[in-house]
């Protein structure tokens, strides 16, 4: 069998939750299953090399358009004929044309039943393309049972056909060898996620607030790159910058 892995996201130059979703399963499946041949498909194939190695069933096909829209009307149904592939995994959205079995891994559908937190213009965008994925989707996984409670509703897909496929913990943070940086507290919270409304992260600054947690030596510290504009966040770590020991990294 011939696997393709749509790896796109992976030319982003951000690590977010569906690079960190593909590279767990896909750094292990290949020794795993050694009768599929996989197919890891991304603009930049020698940073694909660099995190899925070598191997005898491995294989890297280079895209060469960036741009969404080619990707999915034409290229990767052309990689798919042109190799014969029989069965293709993506995140979220599979090609309008479909020409072999997909799997679709829908990580959740939060912009539905919080629509205040996405912008319209990616809420308009993705409700059709999301769904219509999902429901074509010859496997359809996702990463929670709370998402697929929700595809369940919204959808009207059946809970049992839905397989949760969880994210999984690194052994990096297991064990971590060497010191933290010198700038870095005694005593701290730490949460690593990329800046935007719908991370809720100004919840977090008034429970530490509201915990007094200043007062019992503790800093909180967020780490991340601002992908969505978050106003309200600069201005309550501003305010209260001067009243609570904050360090905050955007």
């Amino acid at each position: 069998m011939r696997l393709l892995v749509d790896c796109h996201c992976f030319d982003f130059g951000i690590s977010q939750g569906i690079t960190t979703y593909i590279q767990g399963l896909y750094q292990i499946l290949p020794s795993l299953a050694i009768d599929i041949d996989f197919y890891f498909v991304a603009a930049d194939v020698e940073k694909l090399r660099a995190i899925f190695g070598k191997g005898n069933n491995i294989h890297y096909v280079s895209l060469t358009s960036r741009n969404r829209i080619y990707r999915l009307l034409f290229e990767i149904p052309n990689i798919v004929k042109k190799y014969n592939i029989d069965v293709a995994h993506f995140q979220y959205i599979s090609p309008i044309i479909k020409s072999c079995k997909t799997i679709v891994t829908l990580h959740d559908i939060l912009f539905v039943d919080f629509p205040q937190y996405f912008p319209f213009n990616y809420r308009i965008s993705k409700a059709l393309l999301f769904k219509l994925s999902a429901k074509r989707a010859d496997l359809l996984c996702t990463v929670s049972s709370y998402s697929r409670k929700r595809i369940s509703f919204h959808y009207g897909i059946e809970e049992n056909r839905i397989i949760i496929t969880p994210n999984a913990i690194s052994h990096d943070f297991i064990s971590i060898q060497g010191n933290k940086p010198h700038y870095f507290p005694d005593k701290y919270l730490l949460y690593v996620s990329r800046i935007e409304p719908r991370k809720n992260h100004i919840a977090l600054v008034k429970a530490f607030e509201r915990l007094n947690l200043a007062d019992k030596g503790y800093s909180l510290i967020f780490i991340g790159k601002e992908t969505v504009r978050t106003p309200e966040l600069h201005k309550i770590c501003d305010i209260r910058r001067n009243l609570l020991d904050f360090s905050v990294s955007m």
